[in-house]
């Protein structure tokens, strides 16, 4: 899971007053891509993040920049691409870890 607030920055002084909940499609330690109901994105825009990694304790707080945001016809929801712009190594580290650790598991299930 996944939670973000439009970051208040010079040039873009409208910040959100909350923390949107979204669904994660995709996740990279350069990116990601997630579901949301939010229509008044920007791309352009920088969101603060708070992402929990399956299987890790820590809540990865980090920035990210909108790239591309596409409305798939099926729903009412709209896909929004991201590169993260300001996050520590550790983060990093943490999501390439979860990654590697869901591929292991998916691999291991599709054997069996």
């Amino acid at each position: 899971m996944a939670r973000f607030q439009v970051k208040q920055y010079k040039g873009h002084e409208k910040g959100s007053t909350g923390w949107d909940s979204v669904i994660l499609k995709n996740l990279s330690a350069g990116g990601g891509t997630f579901l949301t109901y939010k229509k008044d994105l920007e791309i352009g825009s920088l969101l603060d993040l708070k992402i929990d990694v399956p299987g890790f304790i820590l809540i990865i707080n980090c920035v990210g920049k909108v790239l591309r945001i596409a409305k798939p016809k099926s729903t009412s929801m709209f896909c929004t691409a991201i590169k993260f712009v300001d996050i520590g190594e550790q983060e990093k580290e943490a999501i390439n870890t979860a990654v590697e650790e869901a591929l292991e598991q998916v691999n291991q299930t599709s054997l069996t």
